[in-house]
């Protein structure tokens, strides 16, 4: 079983580096923080997902977000604005045993998704 980092390491145009925190949940007002990476796991229940305004508009804020659907499809309640536009023309629909990663730059949405492989068994022997 992998551990979840605290911080990834982000490198900044002109040499130089940063930390970009890693969080695992998210907040009590369900607003995603700017230049946080947020690693969810599995969700198994409803949630609402809105997008907190930046505090520094001179930089890039780009918001990032994965998560898995296990067997249960929950309902995802995205609270922002029509201002963000889904690169797709609209939310994805969610399916069971998938992995979502979903970025957010310039108020353009990008969702990317993946089947979650069966683990088989090992059989005894082999």
């Amino acid at each position: 079983m992998s551990t979840i980092p605290k911080y990834i390491l982000n490198w900044k145009n002109g040499g130089g580096g940063g930390q970009i925190p890693v969080e695992t949940s998210i907040p009590e007002n369900n607003e995603l923080l700017p230049n946080v990476l947020y690693i969810l796991g599995t969700i198994t229940e409803d949630i609402d997902i809105d997008l907190a305004e930046p505090e520094d508009e001179t930089i890039v804020n780009v918001y990032c977000l994965t998560f898995e659907i296990g067997d249960t499809v929950p309902v995802i309640h995205w609270l922002f604005d029509a201002s963000y536009i889904w690169a797709d023309g609209e939310a994805p629909s969610l399916e069971q045993n998938t992995h979502y990663e979903i970025s957010v730059m310039d108020n353009l949405i990008l969702v990317a998704s993946a089947a979650i492989p069966e683990v088989q068994p090992e059989t005894p022997g082999e």
